[in-house]
């Protein structure tokens, strides 16, 4: 069948591949059948042949033993015999006049009288005037004086092929059967993953995300299953992505207000108040205020989204960490001396990394902001670099009011605060935007803290390759 034809057929995949399987197993069946007819044919005809070269063999000894009158008072002697064989024998002089002949039963004796001699080795089928049997005939010269040929009768070979035509017809019937009921049943089971595919689609498109391709192991080589558990597990990602999305929707809908509110408040007062021009600035001033703090909110959750889906571009370079961290602290010492807390930088004087400057400038600066932020007066903030089996490591730790236990699994959390931390303003996205950055540079961020201990954060970034 080509494939265009089996296209136009009616029905599903399954009846499709069914015929696919089915014509294919037919064709097989079909030359595993004819090459098995092919060898008994073959070989039944070669032990014909060989039985009528091997009389011939049994004659020429004797005209070579005893001449002439020995060889046809043989041929006379075995007449019986060879009729019931089947055997066709006849001796002819040099100008193929028949001598003697010994013709089967069945057989018109017309045929011993003028039969052609072809040569050696060359053979010739004789009809019977019935239509069924014929003689397979081949024959030899005697010296110069006697011609010999011998034939036998095809009508046992031409039954036995019959019978086994018959047979073979009455096992191919009930194959092609079996065939395709088998090829039905391994279509079906091959493509049951993709029907659990196409239904836990359509329960997707219906409204319900949890619907999964049920799983038939591990399906290992086995690739529809693998297929349905990568599907599965694409499911879940799409799953976990959107709740991620709903919840942050809400939070930032809920953080949002604030701001709103703000301005509006800010602009309605001004308007009523009808206030003068030092007091529109003023009012202006806290609109671009409030304005900054949406857009910087904004930024930071479409950075935290970025890095999280691992979309996030990052321009690397050799970049020298220690050099960074100076940086960060000379610009939160003057912060850190206002609210009198000691501020240090300690460990490795320069450590070089394949690193995002800016990314990471913007990590440290939010740890830095979180530890400064929390820690009360007469406190201290250390921030250190060290380097540990082929990663360098960055540490800000504080002695500040520190994580309770039942927060700390969510601090990285997108737009999460703790009870504690609601009394500093802040939106809740500077953590979740360090373990972003973080991992996008293919490292780890962990935390040490116990409540009124303070809190030490430790960023693990792979080194450059010496």
């Amino acid at each position: 069948m080509s494939a265009r034809l089996l296209s136009r057929l009616p029905g599903s995949t399954v009846f499709r591949l069914t015929f696919w399987y089915w014509g294919v197993f037919t064709i097989s069946l079909l030359a595993l059948v004819s090459l098995t007819y092919y060898l008994l044919a073959t070989t039944t005809l070669e032990a014909d042949r060989q039985l009528i070269n091997d009389k011939i063999r049994e004659y020429a000894v004797l005209d070579h033993v005893g001449r002439a009158e020995a060889l046809m008072a043989e041929i006379r002697l075995q007449k019986s015999i060879e009729e019931r064989a089947g055997y066709f024998i006849r001796l002819a002089d040099p100008e193929n006049q028949t001598l003697v002949a010994i013709v089967p039963h069945g057989w018109s004796k017309d045929i011993a009288r003028e039969l052609p001699f072809l040569g050696p080795d060359e053979w010739q089928e004789v009809p019977n005037q019935s239509g069924w049997d014929s003689l397979e005939v081949t024959g030899v010269r005697l010296g110069d004086e006697f011609i010999l040929q011998v034939g036998r009768g095809t009508a046992r070979r031409r039954e036995l092929l019959s019978r086994f035509k018959i047979i073979l017809a009455l096992i191919m019937l009930p194959a092609l059967a079996v065939g395709l009921v088998g090829g039905y049943l391994l279509a079906s089971r091959s493509l049951r993953p993709i029907r659990d595919l196409l239904q836990a689609v359509r329960s997707i498109d219906a409204g319900n995300l949890k619907a999964r391709v049920p799983s038939r192991g591990k399906g290992r080589g086995r690739e529809l299953d693998e297929l349905a558990e990568q599907f599965n597990r694409m499911l879940a990602r799409i799953e976990t992505l959107i709740k991620g999305m709903r919840e942050a929707l809400d939070n930032v809908a809920h953080d949002l207000r604030t701001p709103a509110a703000r301005l509006r408040g800010v602009v309605e007062t001004a308007l009523k108040d009808q206030a003068g021009e030092e007091a529109c600035r003023e009012a202006l001033m806290d609109c671009a205020e409030e304005s900054e703090r949406i857009v910087t909110m904004l930024n930071t959750v479409s950075d935290v989204s970025e890095a999280e889906t691992g979309i996030m571009q990052l321009t690397t370079s050799e970049t020298d960490l220690a050099a960074i961290l100076a940086e960060v602290v000379e610009l939160y010492d003057y912060v850190a001396e206002d609210k009198g807390i000691e501020m240090a930088l300690t460990g490795l004087n320069s450590l070089t990394a394949e690193v995002d400057k800016n990314r990471i400038r913007q990590v440290v600066a939010n740890l830095l902001d979180n530890a400064v932020k929390y820690t009360p007066q007469g406190g201290r903030v250390e921030v250190n670099l060290a380097s540990e089996n082929e990663s360098a490591l960055i540490t800000v730790k504080d002695n500040g009011m520190g994580i309770s236990p039942q927060d700390q699994p969510r601090v990285f959390d997108r737009l999460y605060r703790g009870d504690r931390s609601r009394s500093q303003r802040g939106m809740g996205l500077g953590l979740s935007l360090v373990k972003a950055v973080i991992k996008a540079h293919k490292g780890e961020v962990s935390l040490l803290s116990s409540p009124g201990q303070g809190s030490s954060f430790t960023v693990k970034l792979p080194l450059s390759p010496a």
